[in-house]
């Protein structure tokens, strides 16, 4: 059988969403082939507040400061940043 492999992912929190958080950042580990959506969906289900102070559309999100596509795979050592307007 063979398992995914880890993948460090580090989350940044800016302009308003770390107070939604408690957080700045957090360093996280996903499975090797998480696409952006599904680590975002992952943050919508640990931070549901999120979703209420920022509709959609309104949060700035970028994956080593270039805007992601949705189904954008993550590496190693990726920088995912989250803003609020």
């Amino acid at each position: 059988m063979v398992f995914p492999k880890p993948v460090h992912i580090c989350i940044q929190y800016r302009d308003g969403v770390e107070r939604v958080t408690g957080k700045i950042q957090e360093d996280i580990i996903v499975s090797e082939g998480m696409v952006f959506v599904q680590l975002l969906q992952m943050i919508f289900t640990s931070y549901p507040e999120i979703e209420k102070h920022y509709p959609a559309g309104s949060l700035g999100l970028a994956v080593n400061g270039v805007p992601p596509d949705v189904y954008d795979e993550l590496h190693e050592n990726d920088v995912v940043l989250l803003t609020g307007s």
